[in-house]
């Protein structure tokens, strides 16, 4: 009898998966690889302020500027194929860097959301990576939860050690000893989040300038909220077909 059903079970796994992506093309989020984000790429509406539209959301920061710290949109371009691949060559980000003669305040990056961010949606912060300095992000969210997802080289021959990630507290602290590793890459999970907030704390014992990149990104089509319930319910039965139909 299953050996029977198997050209069947192919056939409507093949005919179930094309009728499913055509008709929501974010099922490609669970049948296929998964599309490069489309970023926010800050632009300036005033003092401390920036604005940005990714995909259907918009989004805008408020930058918090203590003694002579700088926070501002800038751009790290990437070359380690398996970043590249997931994330994009060029991704815009806010950089925040605190001073040696800045006040003792720590820089503040505020970013707000006109709806949650969709599911699949990143957060990469870049360049944590200076423990000399106590280099750290303190990061929260309203809405969604914040998770790690991985930690990867965004360029091609260096050799990274990795800032910590601590949940309960939401610091994300260097590790290593010195700033030659390229931008490493700490990727976290935003969905569902309608406001971030990354703080960068003033180094511990002053001395040297300290840094920090963060990118945001939404996917692309947008999963709706009928197409993750078609994702949810069809996934596995697409999973199951795969399996028995050979």
């Amino acid at each position: 009898m299953s050996t029977q059903l198997a050209p069947w079970r192919a056939k409507v796994c093949t005919l179930l998966n094309s009728l499913f992506v055509l008709a929501c093309p974010a099922a490609t989020y669970a049948v296929g690889p998964t599309p490069i984000p489309a970023y926010f790429s800050w632009q300036s509406t005033g003092a401390n302020t920036y604005a940005a539209v990714a995909g259907s959301v918009h989004g805008t920061v408020l930058l918090t500027n203590p003694g002579n710290d700088v926070l501002e949109p800038r751009s790290v371009s990437a070359t380690a194929p398996s970043f590249v691949s997931q994330y994009g060559a060029t991704l815009p980000t806010i950089a925040t860097t605190n001073g040696v003669a800045g006040s003792a305040a720590n820089g503040l990056v505020q970013f707000s959301f006109n709806r949650s961010l969709p599911t699949g949606s990143r957060m990469i912060v870049f360049d944590v990576d200076i423990a000399l300095f106590d280099e750290r992000f303190e990061l929260s969210q309203v809405g969604g939860a914040l998770t790690l997802l991985d930690q990867l080289e965004s360029n091609s021959g260096v050799s990274s050690v990795f800032p910590s990630w601590t949940p309960s507290t939401g610091i994300l602290r260097a590790q290593g000893s010195q700033n030659d590793n390229e931008f490493e890459a700490t990727v976290f999970d935003v969905s569902g989040a309608s406001a971030i907030t990354a703080r960068f704390l003033r180094n511990a014992g002053g001395g040297g300038i300290a840094g920090g990149r963060l990118a945001i990104g939404v996917p692309v089509p947008e999963p709706t909220a009928a197409c993750l319930s078609a994702i949810a319910l069809i996934s596995p039965l697409l999973r199951i077909a795969r399996s028995h139909g050979h």
